[in-house]
């Protein structure tokens, strides 16, 4: 495998989800939605803590624990949105015409494309969790009742986590997108041919 032609399906699949409007829906939702858990968390512990010790217990030190797979699960339904149509994209864009001036293999270009959608992805869950350390850390300066930074280990355990479980799920829709596209392929052509046939037969 050639990893420069890798890096410049990366690129390429970046550049063109980064044109999506979608995209952009998607990554502001996920930054609010994450910043929107963090800070729910924070208002339980903030107002609950001195009166219940279960709340007591919610510390948005410890947010991740709590809100992971909430978190985890609406990142990959983004990642579904996203990769959905990376077929029809393809020849939207003409694609194959940019391909065929590089010698790409089928595996580097899929490598490319999953970790390009992945990593667009990831980006926006990086982009959270700084936003909340930030916050967390303007907490513990100037003593805001509300909030705090999270477990530094937690935090870059779920970005590692977050982002081979994006891996694999990218992959799986990628790969699902190309065989529904091939399977179409095969049914609609003797279909094709089927409605050629059947209007010779009419002009006869």
């Amino acid at each position: 495998m050639d990893f420069r032609l890798i890096n410049a399906a990366i690129q390429a699949e970046m550049r063109s989800t980064r044109r999506l409007f979608r995209y952009w829906v998607f990554a502001v939702l996920t930054v609010v939605a994450g910043i929107g858990f963090f800070f729910q968390m924070s208002w339980v512990h903030a107002m609950g803590s001195s009166a219940s010790a279960t709340l007591a217990g919610m510390s948005p030190r410890f947010f991740i624990a709590g809100m992971g797979f909430n978190m985890l699960l609406f990142f990959m339904i983004g990642l579904t949105f996203l990769a959905f149509d990376v077929r029809t994209r393809d020849e939207r864009e003409h694609m194959s015409e940019v391909l065929d001036t590089r010698p790409y293999s089928n595996l580097e270009f899929l490598i490319g494309r999953i970790l390009g959608l992945t990593l667009m992805v990831w980006f926006s869950v990086l982009a959270s969790f700084v936003l909340v350390q930030i916050y967390g850390t303007l907490v513990s300066v100037f003593q805001w009742p509300i909030g705090q930074t999270i477990e530094p280990f937690s935090v870059v355990g779920f970005l590692i986590y977050t982002f081979f479980m994006l891996f694999v799920w990218s992959a799986f829709l990628v790969l699902l997108s190309v065989v529904l596209k091939l399977s179409l392929i095969h049914i609609s052509e003797p279909t094709r041919l089927g409605m050629s046939s059947y209007a010779v037969f009419c002009l006869k």
